[in-house]
């Protein structure tokens, strides 16, 4: 597991527009021109169809990607050369060189892409996403793959596309599949709260168990300051007015993208629900729940306040504390602190419902230069198989996914695969039963490496172990009985708690281009509903910027894309 962040962005009910730069932008059924299917197979007549079939002669492709600096090789390795490109000559017979990289997506992938489009230049394998994937399409200079998936496309990806069907609809054009889903949707993460144990201690407080005593433990930390530090408050949040999508949730907003009002489709954070979590921010506010400074605040300034005991809580996963730097450095200093997890509830105790964004951001797209558009699909099947199968038996390392220096950059260097979003879920259990029962026999690599093993650290080594902060955190989380334990029971036992947005079709051309300015506004006047307390005139205004700014035309494409395919 990769150590990450884990502060909640400002997404959900406040910002769940944010994320349409990068959310689903197939194209729509009603768009494109006719195209032609790309063959099964060149060498069909003389090869069995095998889904991880080597070639008798060596196949070259050529694909693009994103190399960014942190992404350090091993000495001697470099994007064309590298424990993928080694995997998939010996495994496929396939060679794949890299025809460009950028250092990041955004402008400057943008600008190579659009440059090898313009002319007619673009490599054999095209990962990209929403626009760039749309504008390629609608040329006509992309395979149709709908035959070549149903030939060679292996059990495993069949099976795991099979339990969304949505994504591959996304990026079909008249029943025509134009492009290999990178992704599809998982079950979302219940969210909660981190607290410092040792505060609840000092305060006279049991573990809160449900939304409402967390807001008591928050009030009690503010009025007592058990960190010592003027100043103190209850929760992080930043700038960018995080735990808007924790708060939707508690009170009963929608808190996706899209939902139906009177039959009618609804940009979720404009529906008057979404008001209460405005107002409940605000409140939090002016009792100093939320620092005085939010407006200006950066991730790395509350992460200074939760190290200098000036806050006692922060929004995040079950699996947030394993990997966010903040409880990470102050377990480095702070030996004996305790941090507990309680998973969000609505104001009343129960479940919440969240709501899984129906968005398809990535694809892989084939050139219709491209002759071998089967051998993408291998490319597709051993990605897969590997990802969701770590250490399959005819693999003999794993070095792509080890902790080497070159760890991330072996990550990213497979071309194209699919990964099962119940993987983690599934890992998880493994390593969480094997840790109960004391057999290991069932565990994959993934359950072994990234779990159980920091477990039996902690429990054998305690603070004796050399990074005895990164297992306790651990065993916080994934320990038998532990949070994560109970999560996995929540989301077996309320699957009907989960939905899915009211549209998950093609981002429309119309969001496309008016999202990021709906954030920005967003951010603008809930942080300023949240610093005047005047949360009615402020999400009146937001309202009215996104109706009239693209929002009624955006749910109209909406409609009527759905009314042709839903």
């Amino acid at each position: 597991m990769k150590k990450r962040k884990s502060f909640l962005s400002f997404a959900g009910c406040v910002l769940a527009v944010a994320l349409a730069s990068t959310a689903c932008g197939g194209p729509t059924g009603s768009s494109g021109p006719a195209l032609d299917s790309a063959p099964a197979s060149s060498q069909e007549k003389v090869e069995s169809v095998d889904p991880l079939g080597k070639y008798d002669e060596t196949i070259s492709l050529t694909s693009c990607r994103v190399f960014a600096s942190f992404m350090t090789l091993d000495p001697g390795e470099d994007v064309n050369n590298n424990w993928w490109t080694k995997t998939y000559l010996d495994k496929l017979n396939i060679k794949v060189a890299q025809a460009w990289t950028a250092p990041s997506y955004g402008t400057e992938f943008d600008t190579k892409f659009n440059i090898a489009a313009a002319s007619d230049s673009l490599p054999d394998i095209i990962p990209c996403y929403t626009t760039l994937a749309v504008k390629e399409i609608a040329s006509g200079k992309v395979w149709d793959m709908t035959d070549v998936y149903n030939k060679y496309a292996s059990d495993q990806v069949k099976a795991i596309f099979q339990k969304d069907p949505k994504a591959m609809q996304c990026w079909s054009v008249d029943g025509k599949l134009m492009g290999l889903p990178a992704q599809i949707q998982g079950t979302p993460q219940r969210k909660g709260f981190w607290i410092r144990k040792d505060w609840l201690d000092k305060v006279g407080l049991d573990t809160p168990k449900n939304f409402s005593e967390v807001v008591d433990a928050m009030k009690q930390f503010v009025a007592k300051k058990p960190g010592g530090q003027a100043g103190t408050y209850g929760i992080q949040m930043d700038k960018t007015v995080s735990l808007g999508s924790v708060v939707a949730a508690a009170v009963g907003a929608s808190n996706g993208r899209w939902m139906k009002k009177d039959g009618k489709l609804v940009i979720s954070n404009t529906d008057q629900s979404t008001k209460k979590s405005w107002q409940v921010l605000a409140d939090w506010y002016k009792q100093g729940l939320i620092s005085k400074d939010f407006a200006v605040d950066t991730s790395a300034e509350l992460e200074k306040d939760w190290l200098n005991g000036k806050v006692g809580v922060f929004a995040g996963t079950p699996q947030g504390m394993a990997g966010n730097t903040s409880i990470y450095n102050w377990l480095q200093t702070n030996p004996d602190g305790d941090c507990v997890f309680v998973p969000l509830t609505t104001e009343d105790g129960k479940a919440p419902q969240y709501t899984a964004e129906a968005s398809y951001p990535n694809v892989v797209l084939v050139n219709k230069k491209c002759n071998h558009p089967e051998a993408v699909m291998k490319l597709f099947n051993l990605g897969t198989a590997i990802f969701n199968d770590p250490k399959p038996s005819w693999i003999t390392d794993n070095t792509y996914n080890s902790g080497k220096q070159g760890g991330w950059a072996e990550f990213w260097n497979c071309v194209c695969h699919i990964e099962d979003p119940e993987n983690q879920l599934n890992n998880t259990m493994l390593a969480i039963d094997a840790f109960r029962t004391g057999d290991t026999s069932k565990l994959t690599a993934t359950a072994k490496d990234n779990y159980y093993k920091y477990l039996d650290d902690w429990k054998e080594k305690g603070k004796a172990g050399e990074n005895w902060w990164i297992s306790f955190t651990y065993w916080k989380c994934f320990q038998p009985g532990g949070p994560v334990d109970e999560d996995i029971k929540l989301t077996k036992e309320n699957t009907g708690d989960w939905k899915t947005d009211a549209y998950w079709g093609p981002e429309t051309a119309t969001y496309s281009a008016n999202a990021q300015n709906w954030a920005a506004e967003a951010t603008k006047d809930l942080t300023q509903a949240i610093l005047t307390g005047k949360v009615d005139g402020y999400f009146q205004s937001y309202v009215n910027f996104v109706k009239t700014n693209g929002g009624d035309a955006a749910c109209k494409e909406a409609e009527e894309w759905i009314a042709k395919n839903g």
